[in-house]
């Protein structure tokens, strides 16, 4: 299983703090902070970045 981000589908996530309130992830693709993170498989991961690129018109 892998972190995924839910804005643009990049595996590149990071760990930027966590404690009682949850862990907070932050993006290195395209910056997006958050507590909300997809965890699956490579499938799912190419599916949603073929739906940020259908959305944004970017790569």
């Amino acid at each position: 299983m892998k972190y995924i981000c839910p804005q643009c589908g990049s595996t590149e996530l990071y760990l930027e703090s966590g404690g009682i309130m949850g862990n907070i992830y932050h993006c290195k693709k395209c910056s997006y902070v958050g507590t909300f993170v997809i965890e699956g498989e490579e499938d799912m991961v190419k599916e949603i970045q073929e739906g940020h690129k259908v959305e944004t018109g970017k790569p």
